[in-house]
């Protein structure tokens, strides 16, 4: 798990620092997107560092990432694409009620001592929700630049397949981590491959984005 979580930092990190070099160029939403990307970089190694220390656990860190995640995501949404008013209100509508579910479970069920399930679930299910208005907004007035041209394309693309491949995971992981065996394994490989694809998915996008904006 040690090699593949290098691999993934890897990654994280070069689409990260891809960004940065090329942030200039990048139009507003993907902007917020290597901000996004940031976020989970520090995020990450704040919780690697808190383990190495032998902290009792980094849970808290992960209750407000998802809270902070949720209000990243609807702003790069509303930003990517212009929405029709019912579309956008829906947008704010469900994340809004994704980040008090996500507030409510911290408060009320899983505090910050136990692994916040539901409120990476309430992410999860906003970016899917979203990938697909987006998605069907994109069929609706088809742009005439090819599909796997477009950044808007490669966005959608990761956050739907990472999220929805690991929607159940992340609802049941306090469940499959007490199980320490086989199927936690494949939980995390599972995670592993769906964190690969989005941040190539991500990588892929803000490369088009900045080479199309001065085309």
């Amino acid at each position: 798990m040690q090699t593949q979580f290098i691999i993934y930092l890897s990654l994280l990190g070069l689409t990260l620092l891809f960004g940065l070099v090329t942030l200039k160029r990048l139009t507003s939403p993907f902007r917020f997107l290597v901000l996004l990307i940031g976020y989970v970089f520090v995020t990450e190694l704040v919780d690697r560092i808190m383990v190495s220390l032998s902290w009792e656990n980094s849970f808290p860190v992960y209750h407000f990432s998802a809270i902070f995640l949720i209000l990243l995501t609807v702003v790069i949404y509303l930003k990517v694409m212009d929405f029709s008013p019912v579309s956008r209100r829906f947008i704010i509508a469900i994340s809004i009620g994704c980040g008090i579910l996500a507030i409510l479970n911290t408060l009320f069920h899983q505090n910050l001592d136990a692994f916040p399930t539901f409120s990476i679930a309430a992410h999860g299910f906003q970016s899917i929700v979203l990938a697909l208005i987006t998605f069907n907004e994109m069929i609706k007035a088809p742009a005439r630049i090819p599909l796997l041209k477009q950044p808007l394309f490669w966005l959608n693309c990761g956050t739907f397949i990472f999220y929805s491949s690991n929607f159940i995971g992340f609802i049941l992981y306090n469940e499959y981590y007490k199980l320490e065996g086989i199927t936690f394994t494949w939980i995390s490989y599972l995670n592993w491959i769906g964190n690969m694809v989005i941040y190539t998915c991500y990588l892929t996008a803000l490369y088009l984005n900045q080479k199309g904006s001065h085309e």
